[in-house]
């Protein structure tokens, strides 16, 4: 059975290879959902009691534990059982030290690789058949390369940590180590440890020269172990090399000098702790040889003791691209050339494409999830893209075939129009004749006015619209360049309350709505009883802090308005030169062809009774037993995620809306699937048309979590960024007390009171801007101001 969930699904698949899976902790809202405020491997440990000896190939067991917790991690076991291994360079230095080990001993053959979230690798690689074991090592020999062996883990793509997502980048099997990578592995070949760079012991030393000798008393530990750290990260020096030169260059100016055991220790730890720069960061500096010296005016090279450089506050979360797998060829093709020929996310066409097929589908269809319930894939979606991305021609490529539909619907209407002027003036003529005799018998019955179809809006006032929805009950579109304007006219910034803003509440429920005519009316309120209009468009970024209710003071409408908007916010792509990348005739052709067969769908007549006026309503599609099942998981994974929350927090109102999606998306993919395959009318919905469903669901989710500001422009990070910027502006400000801190950033919206800067406080000590400072010793009793000291390698010249 496909499952709904692509953290599952991937679980299943691993399962499947042979590689026993564990369900680990994943991020939530800048934290981690085992919620320790101080958790050191966000999305990284264990879910269940006993931890990797937890890890199973049994799929009951996996699914109960995702369906658990839907929003966890992967993790898979390493070791003998397994039949694999993993090797892990930690970020750009570790795959630079890898790099170095490979020019000086040979390749490793291509093998199963995967990115890391700290945008490191994963080689996976086949368990050796000589039977030596492999055991758990980090920062193994002094490099920046961590092992995973028996008894171990690592976490595996689709899962993400705090600072990116895991994505394989070669899907190939497992290959076998080579022999010199298994004897440094298990460290029986001292020749296979880091040698020193050419003249880097030499740069070294000169360096040592200009630092100060520790004194105990006087933080001699941090001094010394930041020399340490210099020589072991700075130099790029083995641990060999660092005790030496600690041992016969600077701890004769100690006082007192510290023993072997000590120095060696320091050597190790400095080896092994993330000093947040590159290996050999000092052998290119610019100072006659040596390097910057650590003394008691420390520099940006070198923290002063007990600091480390800041951790920069949370980013745009990584986010999955859009599952163009769900859709038939015919369409996804269309979407990705498309998007090639403009050099822009795929995102940029799909996602207005999939409210497009949508609307071209209108009330045609819709998803029986039971009776009484039931959904047509009516969407609203925003695209959230930078000035300058090719946002209009992105759009007219997902639109392009409406628009050519729309051309022969207003040519066949203008011959329709001849033909009724034609008809009016005869009309008049009988009418003329009825009256001259004496208006005898019944009057001439005039002429119908011909309807213009449409299958977009372009005027957005309430009028306009349901005028042209009582014309197309099938329903219409509206597409937005620029979506900012159109929100705000939805009495956004008004209360709420104004009958524009109800009108498309209604709209998007498919609820009967009124709209009283503004210049006639004694004809009456016009009446839509099932509006169906779908709504797409592009926004800035800088508009969603505006949307979100960032930058005013109160809170936002509470009716749901925004949570009914789909966010799509992928990561813009460089700009290149023109590659000159048109769409094949054939691809355009063939998608042209998916949209004119669903605008060509017939709603189902229905009567009140003989001689009644008939109104239409969808043809409804029932989910299959199966589907039934899949649909159940996929609306139960929705509630754990919304059960997780608070219930005072706003985005349990995204995703109860999005549980609503699903059944959209479901009736959408039905749809698309019949025109697209030979599947038939009576068809019900199948278990994959509720698992591409869910997939977009889960893309849904992510892209709006990035969007409403979930774990990087919250409350606290919105003001601990209000914080950080007025001491970039104010660089003479080495420490400051609560008080001073609420003045500098209060207002009526999220700072009220000083109250409100604890967890603002606690994020910047977390990420190591700020720390607290201790009560003095020897001090008269009574209150100490809370006070914070600012990180003094932090280079605040250089922050944005």
């Amino acid at each position: 059975m496909t499952t709904p969930n692509a953290l599952l699904a991937a679980a299943i698949a691993y399962a499947a290879r042979g590689w026993p899976v564990l369900a680990l902790h994943n991020p939530v809202n800048g934290g981690c959902s085992c919620r320790k405020a101080d958790c050191a491997q966000v999305g990284k440990h264990p879910r269940t009691a006993h931890g990797v000896k937890d890890a199973t190939i049994d799929e009951v067991t996996i699914r109960g534990w995702w369906r658990k917790w839907p929003d966890a991690n992967v993790g898979v076991a390493t070791g003998a059982a397994a039949g694999i291994w993993m090797l892990g360079p930690d970020g750009d230095a570790g795959l630079a030290d890898l790099a170095r080990l490979i020019d000086e001993h040979g390749p490793v053959p291509p093998t199963r690789r995967g990115r890391s979230g700290s945008g490191g690798a994963h080689l996976v690689l086949n368990w050796p058949a000589d039977g030596v074991p492999l055991t758990n090592r980090k920062n193994h020999r002094g490099l920046r390369i961590d092992v995973r062996g028996e008894g171990g883990y690592f976490v595996a793509p689709p899962s993400a940590n705090a600072i990116g997502a895991y994505a394989w980048t070669d899907a190939r099997d497992p290959a076998d180590a080579p022999a010199w990578l298994l004897a440094w592995v298990r460290g029986t070949s001292l020749k296979l440890t880091a040698t020193p760079r050419p003249g880097a012991e030499e740069r070294a030393r000169a360096y040592l020269k200009k630092c100060d000798g520790a004194v105990s008393g006087q933080d001699g530990h941090g001094q010394t172990f930041a020399v340490a750290r210099a020589l072991a990260w700075g130099f790029a020096l083995p641990d060999d090399v660092v005790l030496r030169l600690l041992r016969d260059d600077y701890n004769p100016r100690c006082t007192p000098p510290w023993s072997e055991a000590e120095l060696a220790h320091k050597a190790a730890d400095a080896a092994t702790r993330d000093y947040g720069k590159p290996r050999g960061y000092l052998l290119d500096a610019d100072d006659g040889g040596g390097g910057r010296a650590a003394s008691s005016a420390q520099s940006a090279e070198t923290p002063p003791p007990g600091w480390a450089p800041p951790v920069p506050l949370p980013t745009l979360p990584p986010v999955p691209e859009f599952p163009l797998a769900v859709f038939p060829e015919k369409v996804a093709d269309y979407w990705r050339a498309a998007a090639e020929s403009l050099h822009v996310p795929v995102d940029y066409v799909a996602v207005p494409g999939l409210t497009l097929l949508g609307a071209a589908v209108g009330r045609s269809r819709a998803a029986e999830v039971k009776p009484g319930y039931t959904e047509v894939p009516l969407l609203w979606v925003v695209v959230v893209a930078p000035p300058g991305s090719t946002k209009s021609a992105s759009l007219g490529s997902a639109r392009a075939p409406l628009v050519k539909a729309e051309r022969v619907w207003a040519d066949a209407h203008r011959k329709e129009m001849s033909l009724f002027d034609a008809e009016a003036d005869r009309h008049a003529a009988r009418m003329k004749e009825w009256k001259t005799g004496g208006c005898e018998g019944e009057p001439p019955t005039p002429p119908r006015r011909p309807v213009l179809r449409q299958a977009t809006l372009d005027d957005t006032t309430t009028e306009a619209a349901a005028k042209v929805l009582a014309d197309n009950p099938r329903g219409v579109a509206v597409v937005k360049d620029e979506l900012s304007a159109f929100v705000r006219s939805m009495d956004q910034y008004k209360g709420g309350k104004g009958a524009d803003r109800q009108f498309w509440l209604s709209a998007w429920a498919g609820a009967t709505a009124k709209v009283n005519r503004a210049k006639d009316h004694a004809a009456g309120p016009l009446v839509i009883p099932h509006p169906f209009v779908a709504v797409c468009g592009m926004l800035c970024p800088d508009a969603l802090a505006e949307l979100r209710g960032d930058n005013r003071h109160g809170d936002a409408p509470g009716d749901g308005f925004l949570d009914r908007f789909l966010f799509s916010f992928p990561d813009p792509l460089p700009a290149v030169a023109e590659t000159f990348a048109t769409v094949p005739e054939a691809l355009a052709v063939g998608y042209a062809e998916v949209v004119l067969d669903l605008l060509g769908m017939e709603m189902v007549p229905e009567t009140d009774g003989p001689g009644s006026t008939p109104h239409y309503r969808p043809y409804f599609v029932r989910l299959s037993p199966m589907a039934r099942t899949a649909w159940q998981e996929f609306t139960d994974a929705v509630a754990t995620r919304m059960n997780a929350l608070d219930t005072s927090d706003p985005f349990r109102g995204v995703l109860s809306k999005l549980r609503g999606y699903g059944a959209r998306f479901a009736a959408l993919l039905w749809s698309v699937r019949r025109v697209c395959g030979p599947g038939g009318s009576e068809e019900p919905i199948d278990v994959d048309v509720v698992a591409g469903a869910s997939a977009l669901v889960d893309y849904f989710i992510a892209h709006a979590a990035r969007a409403h500001g979930r774990g990087w422009a919250d409350k606290s990070g919105r003001v601990a960024r209000r914080l950080l910027a007025r001491l970039v502006r104010h660089p003479e400000v080495a420490a400051f007390t609560r008080t001073q801190a609420f003045q500098w950033v209060k207002d009526k919206g999220d700072v009220a009171s000083a109250a409100v800067l604890t967890p603002v406080f606690a994020l910047l000590v977390d990420h190591g801007y700020i720390r607290p400072v201790n009560r003095p010793e020897n001090v008269r009793p009574g209150p100490i101001p809370e006070t914070y000291e600012v990180n003094p390698s932090w280079n605040r010249a250089t922050w944005e």
